[in-house]
């Protein structure tokens, strides 16, 4: 073989098998229930296909997963291969993961399979909001870090929601955040978290809920540097809540 063209062939091997290994391994979305035109290159795509349907299973690979999500479907399960040390959701701007009222029966993680989702540095508003009162989320086995701009971690809007259950997540938060800010939810359980705050003695709030009814509970929670650790605003003990 001509000592000029070995060379060659072997600088274009090398070129095509970096290019197909960095594909390959490139973080993805997989659609486990029903393969449609997966893999997808970011969550909401994976959502948004029409193939998606009410009860499927998003998987999502080890990476960085730079984006806001809307979620307006009822019935899907959203996790990670590898959970949240190995896979992150990175948002941008406003409120970052926005579960509609069309989002009811929704999961975000499950053990073992969670994320953790980062605030952006200077336009998050509240990493996960629940808009228009789904009903029946489950927020699980998630690191929610709300260091950045973001002021919430979960934030309830004013429609309220129905069978909110978070449990088993880490929360982190700065001064004056607020990690999850629940008004009128109907059946609101809080358990076997990690709250992380700052130190301060003066502000920020673990776990605020307000108007809270039907059987809720927040127990087995884990709470340390936060002005106030669970501050409810009406709804206490004669409203159904057990702490």
């Amino acid at each position: 073989m001509n000592r000029l063209y070995k060379p060659f062939l072997i600088i274009t091997w090398l070129l095509f098998f970096g290019a197909f290994t960095s594909t390959s391994f490139a973080q993805q979305v997989t659609n486990l229930t029903n393969a449609g035109a997966s893999p997808y290159a970011s969550i909401q795509a994976a959502i948004d296909n029409a193939a998606t349907v009410p009860g499927d299973i998003l998987e999502a690979t080890d990476g960085t997963y730079t984006e806001d999500i809307v979620v307006n479907k009822a019935n899907l399960t959203l996790r990670s291969v590898n959970g949240s040390a190995s896979t992150t959701i990175q948002l941008i701007t406003g409120v970052g993961i926005n579960l509609q009222g069309g989002a009811n029966n929704f999961t975000l993680g499950e053990s073992g399979k969670g994320f953790n989702i980062l605030s952006s540095v200077g336009a998050t508003t509240f990493l996960i909001q629940l808009e228009n009162a789904p009903s029946d989320v489950t927020i699980q086995y998630n690191i929610i870090n709300t260091t950045g701009n973001a002021s919430q971690g979960i934030s309830v809007g004013a429609a309220g929601a129905t069978n909110l259950t978070i449990r088993n997540n880490s929360f982190i938060a700065e001064s004056g955040d607020i990690s999850i800010f629940a008004p009128d939810v109907v059946n609101f359980i809080v358990s076997t978290n990690t709250f992380t705050g700052p130190g301060s003695t003066t502000s920020g709030v673990a776990i605020e809920p307000a108007g809270v009814t039907g059987t809720s509970s927040i127990s087995n929670n884990t709470i340390t540097g936060y002005g106030t650790g669970i501050f409810i605003l009406s709804g206490g003990p004669n409203g159904g809540t057990t702490v």
